[in-house]
């Protein structure tokens, strides 16, 4: 999925284990004011390049892209909208960059062949984000709108997806992302606030839609999927509401709807638990910070932490 705009230099957070305590949110005027985990920034090294962000491979290596990109979470592929940069965290070398094709706008895929020394070929001529078992890659979706195809990485081939609509212009989608296997797909398509979710259907060899939810706002250009596809936290900016859909088998049903205390609504979010939710931490528009946690049985909804 995509991700917000990260600082050039790459820092090392070193939490005081010592200083951290369970958040609650305390009403009554006597308790005691909430204590947050105390963090020391420690710059390790810094670049001079363009960053919009960077994924972690392991411990050792880390790839800085210059705007959308992904690397598969077994480290066999990077995709790369723009130039891609390879480091090395310890010591910031620069192992290597991987620069697309300028003949187009689509970015490209490479697969790699060794991280020290660094090597790469290309397999691929667009760029995607990856399932989690990095068997399939949604091709980069801002750039192609209703164009973008599944790609199966074990055979290189593509998997039509039945949009149901036509949009080309990316700059009307957003957030993108695929389930563990890729069998479940999310899309945002923020400028009219449309959710879509596409399972595959193995008897037609095509992604169907299976659900569709309209809001205000950008609504659903940030989202959250677990690894099973049964649960998707949604938001976005404009719109003042945290939602949670559950799949029953045949339909999605939102089962939180969750009144944000900022109507400019939500620039980050994230869950703790890729299976079940678990807590869920958003940031919106506005400076507020939410902490939460959804329990998947009683799909009760509690707020822990909420300031600004």
């Amino acid at each position: 999925m995509l991700t917000r705009k990260i600082p050039s230099a790459i820092l090392l957070v070193m939490l005081a284990l010592s200083m951290i305590v369970p958040f609650a949110l305390h009403v009554a005027t006597t308790s005691p004011p909430i204590t947050m985990p105390r963090a020391t920034l420690i710059k390790l090294w810094s670049v001079t390049h363009q960053a919009y962000m960077a994924k972690f491979v392991g411990e050792d290596y880390v790839v800085v892209f210059e705007s959308h990109g992904d690397v598969s979470l077994d480290g066999k592929y990077i995709s790369s909208w723009k130039t891609a940069y390879v480091y090395r965290v310890d010591t910031g070398e620069l192992l290597g960059t991987l620069t697309p094709d300028t003949g187009d706008n689509y970015g490209d895929t490479w697969e790699v062949l060794s991280w020290e020394p660094f090597q790469a070929q290309k397999v691929w001529d667009r760029m995607g984000f990856f399932s989690a078992d990095s068997k399939r890659m949604i091709e980069n979706i801002k750039a192609l709108g209703t164009n973008a195809r599944v790609v199966d990485t074990t055979s290189w081939t593509t998997i039509p997806i039945d949009w149901g609509f036509t949009d080309t212009n990316g700059n009307n989608f957003y957030a993108v992302q695929l389930d563990y296997s890729g069998s479940t797909l999310f899309v945002g398509h923020i400028s009219d606030g449309t959710i879509y979710v596409y399972k595959y259907d193995p008897e037609q060899g095509r992604y169907v839609l299976v659900f569709s939810h309209q809001e205000s706002g950008n609504y659903g250009r940030r989202v959250q999927m677990t690894l099973d596809g049964k649960y998707i936290v949604v938001g976005g900016l404009d719109y003042g509401y945290l939602d949670i859909w559950e799949w029953n088998g045949t339909a999605y049903t939102r089962v939180v709807h969750y009144q944000l205390p900022d109507s400019g609504g939500l620039g980050g979010l994230g869950i703790s638990d890729p299976y079940n939710v678990g807590y869920v931490i958003g940031g919106t528009k506005n400076g507020w910070v939410i902490i939460a946690h959804f329990n998947t049985t009683t799909k009760e909804f509690k707020v822990i932490y909420q300031n600004k």
